[in-house]
C-alpha cells in the first residue's frame, strides 16, 4: 500500500509512515494563504469528524489568525464513534467532548473561536457513505461561488474520509 498507489485497508485510514514518504505530496508546489484565498472569499474546510481540520490543515488555519471572519468550519460527524466498546469513552461522552477539543485546539492556534463560523451537520460516525448524496446536498446549501474547499482525500483508506472528499468535490463544482 502506498499514498501514491493506494490499496484501502478497510476504514483504517493511511498510515502516517506512508503520507511522509510520499513522492507526489513532496512535489506538491507551497501555497501562501494570500494565494489560496484572494480578498473577500472564504476558505471552507470540511472535516469528517471534530479534529480532522486541526489535523488536516491546522498550520493553515493559524494563520488566519486576526482574519477569522473568512473562514467556515464544517463538522460532518460528532466524532461519536472513535472509541468503539469504549466504557470511559462512550459515544454520547464523545459526541459532546470531541468539539470541544477541535476548539480548543483551535484556540491553540491562535485563533478566535468565537469568531469562526462553525456548522456541524450531525451524521453518524463510520456512517457518512450512506448518506453522501444528502452531505452534498448540505455542503451545496452552505457554500458560495468562490469558496476555497479543503477536505479530506477521496482515497484516503478511511469509509468517512473518502465519502467527505467525494461529497465535498460535486458541492464544490455544482456551487463553482
Amino acid at each position: 500500500m502506498s499514498v501514491d498507489n493506494p490499496i484501502k485497508a478497510a476504514g483504517s485510514g493511511t498510515p502516517l509512515s506512508l503520507w511522509q514518504a510520499s513522492s507526489a505530496l513532496a512535489q506538491v508546489a507551497t501555497v501562501q494563504a494570500d494565494e489560496l484565498l484572494p480578498p473577500g472569499a472564504r476558505l471552507v474546510v470540511v472535516a469528517p469528524h471534530p479534529d480532522d481540520e486541526v489535523l488536516g490543515c491546522g498550520g493553515l488555519l493559524s494563520t488566519f489568525s486576526g482574519r477569522e471572519q473568512a473562514l467556515l468550519l464544517v463538522s460532518v460527524t460528532d466524532g461519536e464513534g472513535s472509541h468503539p466498546g469504549s466504557l470511559a469513552w462512550p459515544g454520547e461522552r464523545l459526541r459532546v467532548q470531541r468539539p470541544l477539543e477541535s476548539r480548543a485546539a483551535l484556540a491553540a492556534l491562535g485563533l478566535d473561536v468565537d469568531r469562526v463560523a462553525w456548522q456541524r451537520l450531525h451524521l453518524a460516525d463510520s456512517g457518512v457513505a450512506a448518506h453522501e448524496a444528502q452531505l452534498a446536498h448540505a455542503l451545496v446549501r452552505c457554500l458560495r461561488p468562490g469558496d476555497r474547499v479543503l477536505s479530506t482525500w477521496r482515497l484516503d483508506g478511511h469509509c468517512d474520509h473518502e465519502a467527505v472528499g467525494r461529497a465535498s468535490a460535486q458541492a464544490a463544482q455544482t456551487v463553482g
